[in-house]
């Protein structure tokens, strides 16, 4: 053999292997419409489009922005990242994708780079990141916006922990303490990263060293400072009228979520977005298959301990990164796709080293290794269809979920829309039926009926929302909008500002406050509230359009000429007034 042949491929090469793998299967992600909560997180948050100092952003929960309360979920480097985004492309959302999907790539490089501290070996480390980059239960992670803090807490885990092990092999404490604010990153990314010191502990006891705890405890530092920082920073959004179910209720859900998620990383078909908080009784025969299962996976793992120490570092960093997620403390949901991006790394260590103990060729394996990969990116690649608009989503999902609440308000959301008006209405009744205190099917229910001119039936289904959360702002801005279309501008104002004073990044009220002194020929406060509405909304469509009236009713025609064109290009469309704006144009 040649010295030539014999030299290896430099790492550089095999990591943009995986980058290009990658970019190929998410290829078709990159068209998809915003859907479910970029809404909130995106479209309608104050923090992206308005001139929010830092510090602020580190100081309140994730939609904060976005005026919703009681939100427990603080993860500042997501918006950050959302921010990013924003700043270079508005809200074209391919670069909202492009981004998420850059981040999962660079989460399968990193895990190659930890793959390949962990095992020294290069070619295993190459198939084990790119059968986890390409699978399609990433999907939920990458191809939906909102989902982007797992691939972020992932990459920034995985270099905590990258340079951890670099930091012993070296003993190089600048490595270490890079590692430390890794994992402060991670933290900022998603709460599940505190699972961290965990992995770090279990990284020792696997290759039976001895465990350093004056390195570790940086690590327990940081995460306590994290919850103590969080705790006073975040609000709890508890419901004092759900009571959940107790922990000895809640045992069967988690052996069914257990033999499902093992189903679906080696059959991944049928994968959707909303299992819900379903509670299994003892005599639900998946509970005692998953029983008997993970009994199985239990054996497995106490044999491989003396066997085959990468078989069970990787089993073992599967069932850990389980736990955060096993609805031990109450959950939304026994189970999600997205709970498994973390785990998934383990398991999928563990299956390649499990294989590659196999009695079969390299050339053989290498096959077997090509086909999964190219099979898992197609089922990739189906899925991403799946998230490319809201219908295919939220029709996707219900026919998995039949009986979400969430899935079929969100659906009647857009027939409404389009026009398809009593399908949404039995949508959203659907809605109430099945879950009565998901307060959105009330408002948009109220919505429908009132678009129906059909006011008392509205009204009565605001008050039901305000019963159940008396500090929606959206439902007061509702309420104020039946009392504008009656002509009640007095009523319709003081609904209007309850909804800001409840929510300050309301752009709604606002701009319907200024439809309210527009109404009332007072245009200096209209054209204040118009652009308020503007600066929590830039791409707010009907401001711009109903400041061009105000401009032109002032006779300033340059500033009603701009706006109008402004509410144009953001797709808001008036004939009668583009003519009267071309008379002016051409003086």
């Amino acid at each position: 053999m040649s010295q030539a042949s014999k030299r290896k491929i430099h790492p550089a090469w095999l990591m943009l292997l995986i980058g290009t793998v990658g970019a190929i299967f998410y290829m078709n992600s990159l068209d998809g419409e915003f859907v479910w909560d970029d809404l909130s997180l995106i479209k309608n948050n104050y923090f992206l489009h308005g001139d929010v100092p830092i510090i602020k952003i580190f100081s309140q929960s994730i939609r904060a922005g976005a005026g919703v309360k009681g939100d427990t979920f603080y993860r500042p480097i997501q918006i950050l990242s959302y921010i990013w985004d924003y700043k270079i492309a508005g809200l074209d959302v391919r670069m909202y994708h492009a981004t998420s999907v850059i981040v999962h790539i660079l989460v399968g490089v990193s895990l190659f780079w930890l793959f390949y501290l962990v095992t020294e070996r290069r070619g295993l480390s190459l198939v084990g990141a790119l059968l986890y980059t390409v699978h399609p239960l990433h999907t939920e992670a990458v191809s939906y916006i909102s989902g982007r803090a797992d691939p972020l807490m992932a990459l920034f885990m995985l270099w905590a922990f990258g340079l951890y092990i670099m930091s012993r092999k070296r003993t190089r404490p600048v490595l270490l303490i890079l590692s430390y604010m890794c994992y402060v990153g991670a933290l900022l990314s998603k709460e599940y990263a505190l699972i961290l010191p965990i992995f770090l502990i279990l990284y020792h006891m696997s290759f039976h060293e001895k465990i350093p705890w004056k390195n570790l405890i940086g690590f327990f530092a940081l995460g306590l400072l994290f919850l103590v920082v969080r705790s006073n920073l975040v609000e709890s959004s508890h419901d004092p009228a759900f009571i959940p179910p107790s922990f000895l209720e809640r045992i069967p859900g988690i052996f069914v979520a257990f033999v499902q998620y093992l189903k679906l990383i080696f059959w991944p078909m049928g994968l959707h977005m909303e299992y819900g908080g379903k509670y299994f009784d003892y005599s639900y025969g998946l509970m005692w298959v998953g029983l008997a299962v993970f009994i199985g996976f239990l054996t497995i793992l106490k044999q491989s301990k003396k066997k085959n120490p990468l078989v069970f570092f990787g089993l073992s960093w599967f069932l850990i990164g389980l736990i955060p997620h096993s609805n031990i403390i109450p959950l939304n949901a026994y189970m999600a796709e997205h709970w498994l991006y973390v785990p998934l790394m383990g398991f999928i260590l563990a299956f390649v080293c499990g294989v590659d103990r196999l009695k079969i060729s390299p050339r053989s394996k290498s096959i077997l290794a090509g086909l999964l990969i190219c099979l898992l990116g197609f089922l990739t690649v189906r899925q991403n269809q799946v998230w490319q608009t809201p219908v295919t989503l939220y029709e996707h999902t219900l026919k998995y979920s039949r009986d979400s609440s969430r899935v079929m308000n969100n659906l009647g959301v857009i027939y409404f829309k389009q026009g398809q008006k009593e399908k949404a209405i039995r949508l959203f009744e659907n809605a109430i039926r099945v879950e009565p205190r998901n307060i959105n099917p009330y408002s948009n229910l109220g919505n429908a009926y009132r678009n129906k001119g059909q006011f008392e039936k509205a009204l009565a289904l605001y008050k039901k929302v305000l019963q159940i959360t008396p500090d929606d702002a959206g439902v007061y801005s509702n309420i104020g909008n039946i009392y504008l279309d009656q002509g009640l501008l007095e009523e319709a104002e003081r609904y209007y500002k309850k909804a800001v004073s409840v929510n300050p990044y309301h752009a709604t009220s606002f701009n319907n406050l200024g439809l309210v002194y527009f109404k009332k020929s007072d245009l200096p406060i209209s054209e204040k509230m118009f652009l308020k509405a503007l600066s929590l909304n830039p791409h707010y469509a009907e401001a711009c359009y109903t400041l061009s009236l105000i401009y032109y009713e002032l006779g300033r025609m340059k500033d009603a000429i701009l706006y109008f064109d402004r509410a144009k290009s953001l797709g808001y469309s008036s004939p009668d007034f583009a003519e009267i704006l071309k008379s002016h144009r051409t003086r």
